[in-house]
């Protein structure tokens, strides 16, 4: 997949998001960017042995997201490309649900007999201390993508691969190169299942964007999948 693809695909993901009252903010902080170094250097340290909590903290605290949600879990899109090419060697989407519980700063007020049009930011103050004090979830799990050529291992480290939760040996492998918009409505499915019921029973350009995915997601070639059939896989 090439990585020009990805970037504009970017866009379709907002659609997406938008399209379901899901985004609540985009990463404005810098230019648009594909690469994995956007992301900083405490985030990317942490994230490999750091405790759940404390990565989420980190990634929020240096805005290493793409696009946040209104519950405040948020998505990172990027990839890695050879040096003077276009042809994609790494490619990662990861989805950081929020590990406390708290609702959205308009069900905040609601809760209060207010709106948000009355008010406007005038009891974020009061909203934020809310956050601090809430408490964590018993379970959370992030689900990150990856597309790894110089990982790649036949039968040991799958070159296209889903990890579910926290655990980074777990990997489940595709048969396919995920593109983000595949990814993302993975993810809804998943995590935001009345989003998602409502989008594919009455909105059209989600359920388009969603359908095309599919035909848009490429195999991954022969010589790095033909050890995976005898495993369990998906396609």
């Amino acid at each position: 997949m090439k990585s020009a693809a990805i970037f504009d695909a970017m866009n379709e993901v907002k659609k997406m998001l938008q399209s379901i009252e899901l985004l609540k903010k985009e990463n404005t902080t810098r230019p648009r960017s594909l690469t994995y170094s956007k992301f900083s250097e405490e985030f990317i340290k942490m994230s490999q042995d750091g405790e759940y909590e404390k990565i989420y903290q980190s990634a929020m605290k240096n805005a290493d997201y793409d696009f946040v949600l209104k519950d405040d879990s948020f998505f990172q899109l990027s990839c890695d490309t050879i040096s003077g090419s276009d042809d994609t060697i790494y490619i990662r989407y990861a989805y950081y649900p929020n590990p406390r519980y708290y609702c959205s700063y308009e069900q905040f007020l609601k809760t209060h007999g207010l709106s948000y049009e009355e008010c406007d930011d005038s009891f974020l103050i009061y909203y934020e201390q809310e956050i601090a004090e809430a408490r964590l979830k018993s379970a959370v799990t992030p689900i990150r993508y990856e597309y790894d050529l110089h990982k790649y291992v036949p039968e040991i480290h799958p070159i296209s691969h889903l990890h579910i939760g926290h655990e980074e040996d777990m990997r489940i492998a595709l048969s396919k190169i995920m593109i983000p918009q595949k990814f993302v409505s993975f993810v809804i499915r998943a995590f935001y299942y009345k989003k998602w019921k409502n989008a594919m029973q009455a909105n059209d350009l989600y359920k388009e964007i969603c359908r095309n995915a599919k035909h848009k997601c490429s195999l991954v070639p022969k010589d790095f999948f033909h050890n995976e059939k005898m495993f369990l896989y998906l396609e």
